[in-house]
């Protein structure tokens, strides 16, 4: 049993690797060309997470902004959705935020390019906790 966790801890661990590498590859190639890379996240904690990785190359956008929103009600205001149209990555949550499970859709419609990265990918889930980011393995 402890070989089967530390195997699944090591493949997490070389998923997010992954991720990282090539959100930072984004970043290097995009902001070659351009000033900075716009990428989108649901929450404040992603928003830090974002900015950690990505550093002054990315502008990131937060779009349920903290004591302005709810993830669980929110929803994006047109000033909001005019910014997505330019954002090159969305970082979503996707442990099933409420936001995100309902304008999902319509951001990828008005923003067909951009790459999604969900973030919960290959995460195992507390019951049914959306909060994967409240544990320190998950976030890594």
């Amino acid at each position: 049993m402890r070989r089967k966790q530390a195997l699944l801890l090591s493949a997490a661990v070389l998923i997010v690797a992954l991720i990282t590498s090539g959100i930072y590859l984004l970043v290097r190639m995009d902001t070659e060309e351009s000033e900075k890379l716009g990428v989108a996240v649901t929450i404040p904690p992603q928003k830090e997470f974002a900015e950690r990785i990505g550093g002054d190359r990315v502008e990131v956008i937060l779009m349920v902004p903290a004591g302005k929103g709810d993830p669980h009600t929110s929803g994006p205001d047109p000033g909001l959705m005019n910014k997505m149209s330019a954002v090159a990555i969305y970082a979503k949550v996707g442990s099933g935020v409420e936001f995100e499970e309902r304008y999902m859709g319509t951001l990828k419609e008005n923003n067909p390019d951009m790459l999604i990265v969900d973030c919960s990918r290959d995460i195992e889930l507390m019951g049914d906790d959306p909060h994967i980011w409240n544990s320190p393995r998950n976030a890594i």
